[in-house]
């Protein structure tokens, strides 16, 4: 049979383990020598800790809720979009129309200059390179050409 001071101390074990476990830890271990009572000093004391902890562990869960409650109150509501308005019928046909979409800004000659290689510069200057006339060197602007030899 055991003695009475085994039963109170698996009595004290299992009342420490409930507060720890509530907060998801073991209990604390015993790493002295047992005997004289060390063994219930021990756990009386990992009780009177483990409630204090456990008293702080609640606090900060309620505090933390709380603090998520507020963030929650704070985001502000959602407003209801508009009711869908009809478009109008000159931009209707303009949307249908087979030139619909983003147009280039660029014109048709600035187009044609691009495709050339002649891009933005002046139609004028840039005659040379594009076409030179006749076949001499003086025809062709200084630099106009690279020699890879």
């Amino acid at each position: 049979m055991p003695n009475a001071r085994a039963v109170q101390n698996q009595q004290l074990f299992a009342q420490a383990a409930a507060i720890y476990g509530q907060m998801g830890q073991g209990v604390p271990a015993f790493t002295g020598q047992g005997g004289g009572g060390r063994l219930t000093a021990h756990l009386q004391n990992a009780i009177r800790v483990g409630q204090q902890q456990l008293a702080d562990y609640r606090a900060r869960q309620r505090q933390q809720e709380l603090a998520s409650q507020m963030r929650a109150a704070a985001k502000p509501t959602p407003v209801p979009a508009a009711p869908a308005r009809t478009v109008p019928e000159t931009l209707q046909a303009t949307l249908q129309s087979s030139g619909a979409g983003v147009r280039p800004r660029k014109s048709r000659q600035m187009r044609m200059q691009q495709a050339q290689g002649v891009r933005e510069s002046n139609p004028l200057q840039a005659r040379p390179y594009i076409n030179p006339e006749g076949g001499s060197p003086m025809s062709t602007p200084f630099g106009s050409f690279i020699n890879l030899a």
